[in-house]
């Protein structure tokens, strides 16, 4: 979807032209303050589809149950060289979640 950048002065002047292009489904609307983005000006019909993905992606993380592993397991390393391990598997797994979070929020905004 495409957007456009006004100035909050520029967004004043041109509000009714503005919530009628979104509410058609137009353009969003980046409303900037001294060149910074502060808002953004979308229709009905994409905020409850925004809201609507929000409320699932939320449902989903309430949802994550634990699993289990059994079985049997040999070590072939000292306890120190395990916790080694276990820290790296662990940093790597937090990473993934971190950036599987900010690539969704990439992909719900583009949307």
């Amino acid at each position: 979807m495409t957007e456009k950048r006004l100035s909050v002065s520029e967004a004043r002047r041109q509000f009714s032209r503005l919530i009628a292009g979104v509410s058609r489904g137009g353009s969003r609307v980046m409303i900037t303050q001294h060149g910074r983005e502060r808002a953004t000006l979308i229709g009905t019909q994409e905020y409850q589809e925004l809201s609507k993905k929000a409320r699932a992606f939320e449902r989903s993380g309430r949802k994550a149950t634990r699993f289990r592993l059994e079985g049997s397991l040999k070590l072939c390393c000292s306890p120190e060289e395990l916790i080694e391990e276990m820290r790296k598997i662990r940093a790597i797994w937090t990473e993934s979640i971190h950036r599987s979070s900010a690539e969704l929020a990439r992909e719900l905004a583009r949307e």
